[in-house]
């Protein structure tokens, strides 16, 4: 009996020990998308098991400050616009930046300097500036301009249907080849709550559709932001 314990006793030393329990991770390639690396961190131990952490980019994908040499038919000096990225679609290559109103002047008295009463960069909804308090956002415009990324490249479009009201202060979202507008202020005050959806499925043919979404929406607002959740969800907050 003892010289089997012992024999059981030295095979038991001659195993290797087991490795401890570690939570080191290793990062694979996940996917590319116009040049962009997904690193998406995974269990060494069991990579079968779903990722630890969310993906990020991989640090060639970081991105660099530079200048840009734009050409073409730029939109020029504004503010209170929306610029919404694009994903490209069917035979289209790079990514397009959707440019949206705005307002392309300023308006006030003495308060345009911050002398006094409210802050600057107020706006207001009633008739011409004058020195009353507050900035007017003077000029709103609802034109469409589109950079595309890989040319450098500014071109006005001049979509088809039925367009959202001049406005500045607005928020925008991309959805697909869609980019929703909603809200904003404009010369005769808040914009309603209704939703315009511009159509860039075909950047030759691009066309606003006005939306009338059932149910109670957030209301008329400027200032704000809207974000798409979960490919599904369009959701709006502050303003």
């Amino acid at each position: 009996m003892a010289a089997g314990t012992h024999a059981h006793s030295h095979a038991r030393e001659d195993r290797p020990p087991p490795p401890p329990p570690s939570s080191a991770t290793t990062y694979t390639l996940t996917g590319a998308q116009e040049g962009r690396q997904a690193r998406q961190p995974t269990n060494q131990h069991n990579p079968s098991q779903p990722p630890l952490a969310a993906p990020c980019l991989s640090p060639e994908a970081l991105a660099v400050p530079r200048t840009l040499n734009a050409t073409g038919d730029a939109p020029g000096p504004r503010c209170g616009h929306t610029l919404t990225t694009v994903a490209p679609a069917g035979p289209v290559v790079g990514a397009k930046l959707v440019l949206f109103g705005g307002a392309t002047a300023l308006e006030g008295g003495a308060n345009a300097n911050g002398a006094g009463g409210s802050s600057p960069g107020t706006p207001t909804t009633s008739g011409p500036a004058s020195t009353g308090a507050g900035i007017r956002l003077a000029g709103a415009t609802n034109d469409v301009h589109v950079f595309d990324v890989g040319t450098g490249t500014w071109r006005l479009l001049r979509p088809e249907g039925e367009p959202p009201s001049a406005r500045a202060a607005h928020a925008a979202a991309s959805v697909g080849t869609m980019v929703v507008v909603h809200g904003g202020i404009g010369p005769a005050g808040l914009s309603g709550d209704d939703l315009h959806v511009l159509d860039v499925s075909n950047w030759d043919h691009p066309r606003w559709h006005r939306v009338v979404v059932p149910g109670q929406g957030p209301g008329a607002r400027y200032a704000h932001c809207a974000s798409l959740v979960a490919q599904r969800f369009l959701l709006v907050l502050g303003g």
